[in-house]
């Protein structure tokens, strides 16, 4: 007759050599299954990285009703290693197909609050550059993930050539660190804030203070240039002649473009971002 202390060792080697060799427990294997509480506190979780695997199933509460669903993630691969499909399955059904994506996925699970929990789902394909960038949230009437925000990729009409963003949660608001390489300063960095309202994400704010830029110094200009007194306004402010200094403020999204806010002595004006050539120095890559 075995005493409970060493049952309950023998108990726990068990469970360890299960974990290790990955042998099912029940449906699952526990060596390739996530899984946190519903009660959870945490506002940002790593679900799925396909740099580690390329099939996983993590469980997580995905509509605030403190119970888990079963999310079962596989990705295929085609030519020169880029993913050719993505799927993600929610409790057997399929919530979401993304196709020729670049050449890693990564998705985390973002919680605004109990009943506000979302699916962040990046890829990078050349030069880092995301084909999807993009937050979803689980409808438990259609049974599919549907996109309730898109975050920036590379978009030459809107002004930058490069985007790439960093998700973060504070309390009830998403804040999104952008760097962009601007066509008109090269690359730049900023933060949008968004609110959840009616089942979209509402930008709080479209105008936002450039905290870093590349560029060493003022901008100087390369030809005489044009500053409005509006972003998307044609009204002039004031026009600066080949040579001048000017120092860069703000940034500001007005009908999907981008804008730049310059100041120059007292004055302030806006110009596209998407502007090219019109500074001296300023470096482009990628």
């Amino acid at each position: 007759m075995f005493c409970k202390r060493t049952q309950k060792i023998a108990a726990l080697m068990l469970i360890c050599f299960l974990v290790v060799t990955g042998i099912p427990i029940g449906n699952h294997k526990i060596c390739t299954t996530n899984t946190y509480a519903a009660t959870t506190t945490k506002n940002k979780i790593s679900l799925f990285d396909s740099n580690k695997t390329m099939s996983k199933t993590v469980y997580a509460d995905l509509t605030g009703d403190e119970q888990t669903e079963e999310v079962d993630f596989q990705i295929t691969y085609g030519e020169n290693d880029i993913i050719d499909t993505f799927n993600i399955r929610i409790n057997g059904e399929n919530a979401l197909t993304l196709k020729s994506l670049g050449y890693v996925v990564r998705v985390s699970c973002l919680k605004l609050s109990a009943k506000e929990i979302f699916m962040y789902i990046v890829d990078a394909s050349d030069n880092g550059d995301p084909t999807v960038d993009a937050i979803y949230h689980y409808n438990e009437n259609t049974k599919k993930l549907e996109q309730v925000l898109i975050l920036d990729t590379v978009n030459y009409k809107k002004g930058t050539c490069h985007v790439y963003s960093t998700v973060k949660v504070s309390n009830d608001t998403l804040k999104v660190t952008y760097m962009g390489q601007m066509l008109a300063t090269g690359y730049i960095k900023w933060v949008y804030e968004y609110n959840y309202k009616n089942g979209k994400f509402v930008l709080k704010n479209n105008t936002a203070k450039i905290f870093r830029k590349w560029h060493k110094g003022n901008f100087v200009a390369n030809k005489n240039i044009t500053f409005y007194k509006k972003a998307g306004i044609t009204k002039k402010a004031f026009t600066i002649k080949q040579g001048t200094s000017v120092k860069l403020q703000k940034i500001k999204t007005v009908k999907n473009t981008y804008y730049l806010q310059f100041k120059y002595g007292k004055k302030t004006g806006w110009i596209k971002a998407g502007k090219t050539n019109i500074f001296k120095d300023v470096v482009l890559v990628g």
